[in-house]
């Protein structure tokens, strides 16, 4: 991602796009508008217990990032982009500011090849996610990989999508209720501990070989200790 500052002056009050963004995954479409609404072609499992963990974890990473907007994107700053994207120029006649749009125009571009505006990154063509299209893209992904682990899932997203941390992998993977069953438990290894009941009753025993470094006929030493008493 650029570390090109982005001024956020006036940003707000841009106008929105209203207009739908598309998610594809192959044959599928998932389709989130602006009211937030969610329709899927297959299933319907925003309400599931393993997103809204997801989401959970998720926010409270979003909460700790100093520029947001940088890391994540949001469905109304993506449309936001998309709206950027789409004028021939920026200013004050457009209700926009100059380097925001300078900035959208540099990083990103519209791909309406499935009939719908999507964004994409100026630089590999891939397609940008938002954060509330993360559980259905990472999901698909997860699941085609065989429930496959973070490198697997990164390589698998870099060859469509653009725009996500690893770290939102990471929360991701610890959401999923099979990948975490799964998981051998390590326990840790207790030791036991060795009891001595008397005197001379058990002897610890250290030879020293010095038969490179000899003392006359003298070439081995061998060193006892009595293990109750410590007496050697």
């Amino acid at each position: 991602m650029s570390d090109t500052s982005v001024t956020n002056e006036r940003t707000n009050d841009l106008p929105v796009a209203h207009v739908s963004v598309n998610v594809t995954i192959d044959d599928d479409c998932t389709v989130i508008n602006n009211a937030g609404e969610v329709g899927q072609s297959d299933s319907n499992d925003q309400s599931s217990h393993e997103e809204k963990m997801f989401y959970s974890k998720v926010n409270c990473y979003e909460s700790r990032l100093k520029f947001v907007e940088k890391v994540i994107l949001s469905l109304d700053y993506y449309q936001k982009i998309l709206f950027a994207v789409k004028l021939a120029k920026g200013g004050k006649t457009a209700c926009i500011d100059n380097k925001f749009y300078n900035w959208c125009k540099k990083h990103f571009k519209i791909n309406n090849t499935t009939g719908h505006d999507i964004l994409v990154s100026l630089k590999n063509d891939r397609r940008i996610v938002f954060t509330e299209s993360y559980f259905t893209i990472l999901k698909d992904i997860h699941e085609k990989t065989g429930h496959g682990g973070r490198d697997k899932m990164r390589y698998e997203f870099s060859h469509h999508y653009y725009w996500l941390p690893s770290t939102v992998i990471d929360l991701f993977l610890q959401c999923c209720v099979s990948c975490q069953l799964r998981k051998p438990v390590k326990n840790p290894v207790v030791s036991t501990a060795i009891i001595s009941i008397g005197y001379m009753t058990r002897l610890q025993m250290d030879l020293i070989d010095l038969r490179t470094r000899p003392d006359k006929d003298f070439q081995w030493i061998l060193h006892c200790r009595d293990h109750y008493s410590k007496y050697s």
